[in-house]
């Protein structure tokens, strides 16, 4: 098992939304695999400048789509929303 974080988000609508943050590393999530990400997580758009991954080899930025995965599911939430969050780091 890789080291991760995981978040949970809890509404008081009773919804849920469950989060595993990769702490080493970045590997396809099932969230995110099969997707066309949004043009904004190419590696070319802004890329770290301690980045060790080039875009002729990584057209995207791991980090921006495993992100973008999460900004799409909190897309519909209004910013004011409450919500209680826990955490954990798993080994």
């Amino acid at each position: 098992m890789t080291d991760q974080i995981s978040y949970k988000f809890e509404f008081e609508s009773g919804d849920c939304f469950d989060f595993e943050v990769p702490t080493r590393g970045w590997a396809e999530s099932a969230v995110t695999a099969g997707q066309v990400p949004p043009d904004w997580t190419r590696l070319e758009v802004n890329q770290c400048a301690v980045c060790p991954l080039s875009s002729p080899e990584h057209k995207y930025c791991p980090a921006a789509v495993d992100l973008s995965a999460v900004a799409a599911k909190f897309a519909a939430v209004a910013s004011f929303t409450s919500v209680s969050r826990t955490s954990s780091k798993g080994l």
